[in-house]
């Protein structure tokens, strides 16, 4: 199983849900999974994800503790038992 979650503050793009779980299915990626996941949420998906299939730039997901842009981005593969953390960045002064 794989645990998926995201911020509160995109959580509107989800009617407030905020967690999944998701069937494990060796040798999927996370983008795989998210596609998989939010095939019934497509706002959800298309904020997350470009039309050109690229991770948005405002957006951050981790694999546990590790950021996908440090591994293979949506590419990345997934065990089972992981948690995939979506949120967006943060800025401010």
């Amino acid at each position: 199983m794989v645990r998926i979650w995201i911020h509160t503050n995109i959580a509107k793009l989800a009617d407030g849900r905020t967690e999944w779980n998701a069937e494990f299915i060796s040798g999927r990626s996370v983008g795989e999974i998210l596609k998989d996941v939010f095939a019934d949420r497509q706002q959800l998906l298309f904020g997350l994800i470009d039309e050109t299939g690229t991770l948005r730039k405002h957006i951050n997901i981790f694999i546990g503790d590790s950021d996908i842009k440090r591994l293979n981005g949506l590419d990345s593969a997934v065990a089972d038992g992981c948690e995939i953390s979506i949120f967006t960045a943060v800025s401010g002064g």
